[in-house]
């Protein structure tokens, strides 16, 4: 499991002013699959199941850059939290099979 990853995606910090938002993730290669969660403000608000996924390395001279897709979606809220009944905030649902979604996330680690 990688430690708590802060966002930098500039839409996603205009709608949570003062409460960071943060991923972790972790990848099982023998598998092709991931885990994903979302937090905001050191709180989990939802997480995803990912299958069917594939990942290329490409080293760089500052940093070296992961890219993962994964074609199976399967996500779940935390009741109450962010995008998923939290007052105030807008709203989310997960089919229970999200297999119509793609994801696809780089990390560039030093």
């Amino acid at each position: 499991m990688w430690p708590l990853i802060g966002l930098v995606d500039r839409k996603i910090l205009d709608m949570l002013p003062g409460r960071p938002p943060q991923v972790t993730f972790s990848c099982e290669k023998e598998e092709n699959s991931c885990a994903f969660q979302f937090w905001v403000d050191q709180v989990e608000s939802f997480y995803c199941g990912l299958d069917n996924c594939t990942s290329t390395a490409t080293p760089g001279y500052n940093y070296n850059t992961t890219e993962y897709n994964c074609s199976k979606i399967k996500c779940k809220c935390v009741p109450g939290r962010f995008i998923c009944g939290e007052d105030g905030s807008v709203g989310m649902m997960f089919a229970s099979e999200s297999s119509m979604m793609k994801l696809m996330f780089r990390v560039r680690h030093r």
